[in-house]
């Protein structure tokens, strides 16, 4: 991508039942209204139909430019008001970049049980064939769009490891992009303004995945019991399940179909 950040497919893994999540159903990234021409071309080639905007209605400054048969929904969470109230007492103080990594993981814990509302229809939505391809995002593609990435991940049954290891890939691409903004930011305030405090909140902890999995753990019951916290019943989940995940079979029909014949063994376990 030229200008769109963050953005990646979070199918393909493993499921602990046995089966896998499909490719090119599932897509992720940074805010779509800075995708450039070329950008907005490709997502237009992956067969987008179905854009899932996270953010706040203040962050929606511009409209997205579309491409024929897309749409745009808008599922705004509260995570960056969550945020921006908590940061504001540790935004000048040198020195505190575990303040906010421990006020982060506040947020994300709190999201769990401020997100139902957002989470049900968004499984209303999933269950709906017409949508797919879906591509979900938020500013940079990784708090929000990380949580309710965690959240579908879940309810299709992807292990734990899986789940924090497709979290953590977004600092590949937002991190170098945090470190020059905040090297010129630097600079601009002649040294003044603790810019590691900043850099703290701009990157993705293990920790703040794994506070999510243990909380709808802890609280609810595992994953089944928050999605019928949030009004999703089991009818609903499998619905879903159906629509994203397949066996192990089909994905080896699919491998042996794009490849030579005799070129690959697969042995299905």
């Amino acid at each position: 991508m030229e200008r769109l950040i963050n953005f990646r497919d979070f199918g393909g893994y493993p499921t602990v039942d046995g089966r896998w999540v499909k490719t090119g159903y599932l897509y992720r990234s940074g805010r779509v209204d800075q995708a450039s021409r070329r950008d907005r071309e490709t997502l237009h080639a992956l067969g987008i139909k179905t854009l899932i905007d996270l953010r706040s209605p203040r962050e929606r400054k511009r409209a997205i430019r579309l491409w024929p048969g897309a749409r745009v929904v808008s599922l705004p969470m509260p995570f960056d008001k969550l945020t921006r109230e908590r940061l504001k007492p540790l935004l000048f103080r040198r020195n505190v970049q575990e303040a906010v990594y421990v006020m982060v993981e506040g947020v994300y814990a709190d999201t769990v049980a401020h997100s139902c509302a957002q989470v049900r229809a968004l499984f209303a939505l999933l269950q709906q064939p017409e949508v797919y391809p879906v591509l979900i995002y938020c500013r940079a593609g990784r708090d929000r769009t990380g949580f309710i990435s965690i959240v579908i991940q879940l309810a299709l049954g992807v292990a734990t490891e899986d789940i924090v290891a497709e979290y953590l890939r977004s600092n590949a691409s937002v991190l170098p992009q945090a470190r020059r903004a905040l090297a010129l930011f630097k600079v601009l305030s002649l040294g003044l303004f603790p810019t590691q405090s900043l850099y703290a909140l701009f990157a993705s902890q293990e920790r703040y995945a794994r506070t999510v999995i243990r909380k709808i753990a802890d609280d609810y019951g595992g994953i089944g019991g928050y999605l019928a916290r949030c009004g999703v019943n089991d009818k609903d989940v499998a619905t879903v399940k159906d629509a994203l995940s397949g066996s192990l079979t089909d994905l080896a029909r699919i491998i042996t179909s794009s490849c030579p014949v005799g070129s690959v063994d697969i042995e299905i376990h």
